[in-house]
């Protein structure tokens, strides 16, 4: 997504939602990652706590969080993670779930497009 989002700064506004934590130690734990001793959030602070870890990967867009009612994740099925392309207020791309169906080659694909016909 890095390079995404450098390729199409100059078309796109990019932002990075961090919802709920998909994979919570007192929940259905994943071993082997950088994240596996997160908790579940019981709190904002500790959603944003956890947002800023984010920041190691250094993707050049804004990072929001998603408010403790999952407003975000519920309405764009987000869990645990998925891409999306807004335009004019509308869908124009709707990514599968990730992590096994994360297309980032897609995102380029529908951008290069746009930014074709533009």
């Amino acid at each position: 997504m890095k390079a995404i989002i450098r390729d199409f700064a100059d078309i796109a506004d990019f932002v990075t939602i961090y919802i709920r934590e998909a994979h919570p130690v007192e929940g259905w734990q994943v071993f082997g990652h950088r994240f596996e001793d997160m908790k579940d959030h019981k709190t904002l602070e500790d959603r944003v706590e956890a947002a800023e870890l984010l920041r190691d990967f250094d993707l050049k867009c804004p990072i929001l969080i998603d408010p403790m009612d999952n407003q975000n994740g519920l309405q764009y099925a987000a869990v645990p993670e998925r891409l999306y392309i807004l335009y004019d207020h509308t869908v124009m791309y709707f990514g599968a779930v990730g992590p096994e169906n994360y297309k980032p080659d897609a995102v380029r694909s529908w951008l290069e497009s746009f930014r074709n016909e533009t």
